[in-house]
């Protein structure tokens, strides 16, 4: 069973997300949620492209350093 704190982190995340229409910002605050937890820390939210298959950081909170790889 949830707690509380936590029941209200949710709501709070889900109705910001939907009041925004960009998914990118969604992104963002799904990361910003994540720091609530882990303070100090830092998250990268990713996407999959299609064509071709492909993961994309779509957004970052915190310090991080993100390196580019192509296969």
């Amino acid at each position: 069973m949830q707690q509380p704190e936590s029941i209200e982190a949710s709501t709070r995340l889900l109705s910001a997300m939907l009041g925004e229409r960009e998914s990118g910002q969604r992104a963002l605050l799904l990361a910003q949620q994540a720091l609530e937890f882990v303070p100090g820390g830092a998250a990268v939210v990713y996407f999959l492209t299609e064509d071709p298959p492909l993961w994309t950081a779509r957004a970052v909170v915190g310090e991080v350093h993100l390196e580019t790889t192509r296969s």
